[in-house]
């Protein structure tokens, strides 16, 4: 079963990582100090600025460059597979765009440490309270789909023991015992 490019595994991993620690920094939102807030909050939401175009480069890297084959599965196990991946890199774009909407018609600013940077919106409640909401349940959603993206790699990994973590740089790639040795 060959691997992902060099490229892909490294967008997947780092998107990852990013994606866990804005998790991460979002969920403590409601046990931060007051003071502390405005901090995070605006790191939140660099940190997802970065993420939506890391995003944006996967998909265009990931339609250029077509997944290597999975290992046999039967039909539905396939659909299934596909289905969450597309799921997942809806919500991968979807959540930092809602988040964005939220933070800009709150009426906040960027702040670069050197540079703020200010979009000159209004705040307004109409629009982003509901899009707060909905970034938080469309990441509840996303914490959901990783979990099952998650499970069924282990169970690839440690029951089927098919080689599938190999593709994404986790252990070795299983060659068919009838193939001839790596040159």
């Amino acid at each position: 079963m060959p691997p992902y490019d060099r490229f892909a595994i490294a967008l997947h991993w780092i998107v990852a990582a990013l994606i866990i620690w804005v998790g991460a920094v979002g969920l403590m939102f409601g046990n931060l100090l007051h003071a502390a807030k405005p901090f995070w909050l605006n790191l939140h939401a660099i940190v997802g600025l970065v993420l939506l175009i890391l995003v944006a480069v996967r998909t265009v890297w990931r339609l250029a460059h077509p997944a290597p084959p999975p290992p046999d599965a039967d039909a539905r196990t396939r659909m299934l597979s596909k289905a969450t991946h597309a799921a997942l890199y809806v919500l991968m774009a979807a959540i930092p765009v809602v988040g964005l909407i939220s933070f800009l018609w709150h009426g906040r600013v960027f702040d670069f440490g050197v540079v703020k940077v200010s979009p000159g919106i209004v705040a307004d409640k109409g629009i982003y309270r509901p899009a707060q909401t909905l970034h938080a349940w469309l990441t509840y959603g996303m914490v959901a789909l990783l979990a099952l993206h998650v499970a069924a790699s282990l169970w690839h990994q440690f029951i089927l023991r098919d080689g599938l973590m190999a593709r994404m740089g986790i252990g070795k790639v299983r060659r068919d015992p009838g193939a001839p040795p790596a040159a």
